[in-house]
């Protein structure tokens, strides 16, 4: 049986995988139980997997076709995409980033505190940092992109303000 977890690991990295996808079925307990509240534009799975409608990938596809790659969903409640990211870049500074570290290896258990090199984010809509490659970080022309084109479904959260 699928569950999101599997739907994860699937996506999960930078390497594509629109040679090998198979398209997934969405079960109504993975959407929504409750028919009298419209589907949002936008799902996320394990919060790090945007999972768009139609009509939210019509919106955004131009804009992301550079990033990634849409993936297709099987579903009676629609066309649905998971789109996956396809790199990482190296964003994070660690030295003014507030870390946590593993005392047997020193590498990074956790980031409590974001701060990005404004170089390598320039210019960017969205990207993934190695340290910590199942995060999707979005910027602020990302932001400014759906709430300018009415898409729903989107709950973002301020990690930095460089």
């Amino acid at each position: 049986m699928l569950n999101t977890l599997h739907i994860f690991m699937i996506i999960i990295g930078t390497e594509s995988r629109t040679p090998i996808w198979k398209p997934i079925r969405l079960k109504e307990s993975e959407i929504d139980k409750n028919k009298s509240n419209p589907l949002p534009d936008c799902l996320v799975i394990l919060g790090d997997v945007p999972i768009f409608s139609e009509r939210g990938k019509s919106q955004v596809e131009s804009h992301l076709s550079d990033y990634g790659e849409f993936l297709p969903f099987i579903s009676e409640f629609g066309s649905f995409y998971a789109f996956h990211l396809l790199e990482q870049i190296n964003a994070l500074d660690e030295e003014k980033s507030e870390v946590l570290r593993f005392k047997s290896s020193g590498r990074i258990k956790r980031i409590t505190n974001y701060v990005f090199k404004p170089d390598q984010i320039a210019n960017r809509l969205l990207f993934k940092i190695p340290q910590h490659p199942t995060i999707l970080f979005v910027t602020d022309e990302f932001v400014s992109l759906i709430h300018g084109s009415g898409l729903q479904g989107f709950d973002f959260e301020l990690l930095w303000g460089g």
